[in-house]
């Protein structure tokens, strides 16, 4: 049997790097109170555009096109200005553009550039940029190419990294065990084999109180990048404390190692999906009453457990138990 030849389009090295930094990548849009949102994707290999708007980006010649889904918004937008195409090309263009006003603006937000109408069509050789637009509840409402220069990219390149990274859906339901931690410590091995019950290990003000929180789907917590916080619970305050010290006696090499612990205030069961959805002013709530308890964890083990309490203008962490420290 001969092989078949297929005929299939190549990427040059500035393609394959623009698709390489944006692949999967989404920002938002806003229509009315909704937030959508543009998917960038691979680009298809015929395309009918319905609209097709001139552009200047930063002053560099550009071009949008976009096609609509049947029965979608932005398909009864473009409805109703077929109804009028009559009309002058200046004035038509200006309808075209602003029945995608919307999306212009998320452009000039996800680009951090200046976006406006042009009066004529860009020239020489451009990069194109294909995505999707979904609408608030995930329904494809269109798709669009945004053709560009080499400025342009140069700016997408800088830029692309901030914007979200859409999660394959099998993958983003899968569930985790997810552990969320009020601190985040480096501790001397000599201090933490010094820990007993009764100590406490102070973690921070408490007018800093609640604290942002860490997350810890493995051994490696991370912050979660923006101001999630527990939800404010009530702290028992403590009359008496015993500050957890280092060892008197000089510690070897090996104890001046410090060990990064997490202070776990609650563990939950999530999917990818709801870890990715919590943003800036989301809460979790960590306890109720007093005495929260909280694991102090190396490498994803517990070496002690306790409660948050209040000692004075401090909030510490209480030890009730101490367990061995995880094998190397």
């Amino acid at each position: 049997m001969s092989a078949v030849a297929l005929d299939l389009p190549s990427l040059d090295a500035a393609q394959q790097r623009l698709f390489e930094i944006t692949a999967g990548r989404h920002f938002p849009v806003r229509f009315g109170n909704d937030i959508w949102r543009i998917t960038i994707k691979a680009a298809p290999v015929a395309w009918s555009p319905e609209v097709s708007i001139p552009l200047k980006i930063s002053g560099e010649g550009c071009e949008l096109e976009l096609a609509f889904s049947p029965g979608g918004t932005l398909f009864e937008r473009n409805a109703e200005f077929q109804q009028i195409s009559g009309l002058s090309e200046a004035f038509a263009l200006a309808i075209r553009a602003t029945l995608s006003r919307e999306l212009l603006d998320a452009f000039q937000t996800a680009l951090d550039a200046g976006v406006e109408i042009s009066n004529e069509k860009p020239t020489g050789s451009l990069l194109t940029l294909a995505f999707g637009i979904e609408d608030s509840k995930g329904a494809r409402e269109g798709d669009g190419l945004l053709r560009f220069g080499a400025e342009t990219l140069q700016r997408i390149e800088g830029i692309a990294a901030s914007w979200e990274l859409t999660l394959n859906e099998s993958v983003s339901e899968a569930r985790v065990a997810a552990a969320f931690g009020v601190a985040f410590l480096e501790i001397p091995v000599a201090a933490l084999s010094s820990l007993h019950p009764g100590d406490c290990l102070v973690i921070g003000d408490a007018s800093a109180w609640p604290y942002h929180l860490w997350v810890s789907l493995g051994a490696s917590p991370i912050p979660l990048g923006y101001p999630v916080t527990a939800a404010q619970p009530k702290l028992h305050t403590l009359p008496v404390s015993t500050p957890m010290n280092d060892t008197d006696t000089q510690p070897s090499p090996l104890e001046n190692l410090r060990l990064p612990v997490l202070l776990v205030a609650a563990r939950r069961e999530m999917t990818l999906k709801e870890i990715g959805a919590l943003r800036e002013g989301s809460a979790v709530e960590i306890g109720v009453g007093e005495g929260i308890p909280v694991d102090l964890q190396v490498n994803n083990q517990t070496i002690a457990t306790g409660r948050l309490v209040r000692v004075g203008d401090k909030i510490c962490a209480s030890i009730s138990e101490v367990r061995a420290l995880p094998s190397a």
